[in-house]
């Protein structure tokens, strides 16, 4: 049986005759054109196991899973070390995870614990009855939760709204120009009460967050697309 590291050389040598830019559109486009690929990052698995799936599809690897489980580490590692695409801000945008303060928050889906959102909280200065975020990026699966500064959320009463504008900006060749799929909400106390989930359009949109109860609110906002987005504003007020 092949080594783990044999299995690496082997998909190295595999696409030596090709540049790795060339590698990369390949699979990128074969993600984005597989409906099963599509559904997978829809489903908040991530950029990684679009990619993973897409490389499968592209070596036509079948011979390979002869190995066993070493081919799926070894198609991981290769994957995220030479042929994923490596997404950049818009320039002048800031990155979340390095500008937000990092905050784990437990992905549940029907009462069952799935996994960890990577959050990152932004505290904010009120201006004029307003709490801005300008220029943030962030990644699939990751989430920025806003809150004003010197305060553990916005004070709303059961019922009671607040409201999210959201820009996107959508010039990047990676960005879906028609929109981008997010998650939108509140969070107390380790939970997440999910307002709307759906494309944000690219021109901008407002929306209406209720409070499921009193408390101090952050208000939420995930990226489900499987590329980075860019938001040129996110305001609460």
């Amino acid at each position: 049986m092949k080594s783990h590291d044999a299995i690496i050389q082997d998909l190295q040598e595999n696409f030596q005759a090709e540049p790795s830019e060339a590698l990369r559109n390949k699979i990128y486009q074969s993600a984005m054109s597989n409906s099963a690929v599509r559904f997978t990052a829809r489903r908040k698995f991530g950029l990684r196991a679009a990619m993973i799936a897409a490389v499968l599809a592209v070596l036509s690897l079948t011979a390979a899973f002869t190995h066993g489980g070493e081919i799926v580490a070894a198609v991981q590692n290769f994957v995220m070390e030479i042929a994923v695409p490596q997404d950049s801000p818009v320039k002048g945008y800031l990155l979340a995870d390095k500008t937000g303060e990092f905050f784990a928050v437990d992905w549940v889906v029907d009462g069952e614990n799935i996994g960890t959102h990577r959050g990152y909280v932004f505290n904010l200065d009120e201006e004029s009855g307003k709490y801005t975020l300008q220029n943030i990026a962030f990644d699939n699966g990751e989430m920025v939760l806003l809150k004003p500064n010197g305060a553990g959320g916005f004070t709303l009463r059961e019922g009671e709204t607040i409201s999210l504008y959201a820009l996107l900006n959508v010039t990047p060749k990676y960005a879906d120009d028609v929109g981008e799929l997010v998650q939108i909400g509140c969070f107390l106390d380790g939970v997440l009460y999910e307002t709307y989930t759906g494309k944000l359009a690219s021109g901008g949109e407002l929306y209406t967050v209720e409070a499921p109860c009193d408390g101090e609110f952050m208000i939420y906002i995930t990226n489900y697309s499987v590329t980075l987005q860019n938001y040129t504003e996110i305001t609460v007020y």
